[in-house]
């Protein structure tokens, strides 16, 4: 039976056989404990993020560690559970760089179910203060509830972040017809185009190399030693082209060019524009372990007006880098023709 009878008169048990009030600190801080993970259940129903949802399931599962704690059972919250408490905060924080100014919460379900759960553990660390003045918590209890405020912080700002390039991103596409999602319909049956259905939407290494050459070619035409690097869809670099004397620094400029339009699916020279001081995805250069690039030279790859890749040039001016980057992408799209 769910009813015991047992708390009709305002007391209940303790893990260490007290009976006490349920007025007593100790249990308004278990209580509040339990809204903070039911705040976080609530975060988890509106995401997808695969490692913050890992992350808040660790967590609820230690909350219920802690307040068995609380009320007398194991000691469980110790140093190297601070301490890795404090990984995860940096772990995200490496994502969405520095907080400025107050933040309004709201902005997304998720994000305002993380911001809810914060104040809450908040106020669990209020309570928990004066616990430790009775001394029946000790200063471990008292930082890790310190720490999760922290870390469900970070957590919302990462989210807010993505959310808002989310929008950002379908918002610029769709302004300008530069991205067609699901579209299956081949324009071109030249080099880089698909050659059947299962290779549709396959940015390969020949197709690479052979792209790769072509951009070279442009280059010495033009006087210039740059370095070519073409990403797949997800970011991930799958040729690096050097020209002999091109920069060394121009070598990682490159991959994250060819990084930062495929993971965004529009040119750097774009995000730049929208990445300026009052504009909408103004920070994000200070994202993603600081691989996005916010100057002209890097590209999306398109087959049939999908992203299926991006390209990035570095080693001349910003502009020379966008002609040689555009260049590649247009005889791209044309079937790997230089017309």
């Amino acid at each position: 039976m769910i009813y015991t009878k047992t708390g009709d008169e305002g007391m209940t048990d303790t893990l260490s056989k007290k009976r006490v009030s349920k007025n007593d600190l100790s249990i308004h801080l278990i209580g509040t404990m339990d809204e903070f993970t039911s705040a976080l259940g609530l975060a988890r129903s509106f995401l997808d993020d695969e490692n913050v949802l890992k992350d808040l399931i660790y967590v609820q599962k230690d909350i219920i560690a802690f307040n068995a704690q609380v009320v007398g059972g194991k000691y469980v919250i110790t140093q190297e559970k601070i301490e890795f408490i404090e990984k995860l905060i940096d772990k995200y924080q490496q994502q969405v760089g520095s907080f400025k100014g107050f933040i309004l919460p709201g902005a997304f379900h998720s994000t305002a179910a993380l911001d809810m759960a914060r104040t809450i553990v908040r106020r669990a660390e209020r309570i928990a203060v004066g616990l430790k003045e009775k001394r029946e918590i000790n200063e471990f209890g008292l930082i890790y509830l310190n720490r999760l405020s922290d870390l469900i912080y970070v957590m919302a700002r990462y989210i807010e972040l993505k959310e808002k390039v989310k929008e950002i991103v379908k918002k610029v596409v769709k302004e300008r017809g530069e991205w067609t999602v699901g579209s299956e319909e081949l324009k071109h049956d030249g080099l880089f185009a698909a050659k059947n259905e299962g290779d549709f939407g396959k940015l390969t290494l020949q197709a690479a190399k052979q792209l790769s050459l072509e951009i070279e070619k442009k280059a010495i035409e033009k006087g210039m030693k740059v370095v070519i690097a073409i990403a797949d869809e997800g970011g991930n670099l799958i040729l690096l082209h050097r020209m002999d004397d091109a920069f060394i620094a121009s070598i990682d400029i490159a991959v994250n060019k060819a990084y930062t339009s495929a993971a965004l699916k529009m040119s750097t020279e774009t995000v730049g524009n929208l990445s300026q001081p009052g504009s909408p995805l103004y920070g994000l250069q200070f994202t993603n372990s600081g691989r996005i690039v916010i100057f002209g030279g890097g590209v999306p790859l398109k087959q049939a007006d999908k992203v299926v890749g991006g390209l990035g040039v570095s080693g001349g001016t910003a502009e020379q880098d966008i002609e040689l980057a555009e260049f590649g992408a247009q005889i791209f799209e044309k079937g790997g023709r230089n017309q």
